[in-house]
């Protein structure tokens, strides 16, 4: 019964890499990041003094993937010299309803903020960034979900450019710092 359980949680994580691979393939990563240059719509309100924007999706309660990949954007965020950080918001989307997304965020930075929004909101919003994600076939509570880091411009109100998309922690501190600090100039 165990090995059956074990080819299971196998077999969909070789189905969602699968999903991921030809994701990668068509927006040209390189390098674990990509440049996008999409207009995105944010389905929530933000800081308008605010330039950019790091935005991590993960969920409440997530044990494996989203703590290393969240602590990699404390680090990322803690190195920016003040003038930086006056400019950057980190936000963190909760793809599920449950649970406390702002503490959960807060937990890892208290500058950080959290999102939870509608599940069809949420859906809509992965999708038009190229994220996904899925349950897991045995009963575990597990969510399978990409692992994308974000950095969005500022156009104006709510409208940004996806200016880069880090996919798989980790993202390389020093990469997303100095893209920061270009994009900030």
């Amino acid at each position: 019964m165990k090995l059956k359980h074990y080819l299971l949680v196998i077999a969909a994580f070789m189905f969602v890499m699968s999903l991921g691979v030809p994701l990668l393939s068509l927006i040209g990563a390189q390098d674990r990041g990509a440049v996008l240059n999409e207009e995105v719509e944010l389905p929530f309100k933000t800081d308008e003094n605010k330039s950019l924007i790091l935005l991590y999706f993960g969920y409440v309660g997530c044990i494996d993937v989203c703590p290393p990949s969240i602590n990699e954007i404390h680090m990322i965020y803690g190195k920016l010299d003040d003038k930086y950080k006056k400019k950057v918001d980190v936000y963190f989307v909760n793809i599920i309803e449950q649970g406390n997304a702002n503490r959960y965020a807060k937990y890892f930075d208290e500058e950080f903020k959290g999102i939870t929004l509608s599940p069809s909101e949420t859906l809509k919003f992965m999708d038009k960034l190229h994220a996904y994600k899925s349950d897991a076939l045995t009963n575990n509570g597990e969510i399978y979900h990409t692992s994308y880091l974000y950095l969005l411009k500022r156009i104006n109100k709510n409208k940004f450019i996806l200016r880069k998309l880090y996919y798989t922690s980790p993202y390389g501190v020093d990469t997303v710092i100095n893209d920061i600090k270009k994009e900030l100039k």
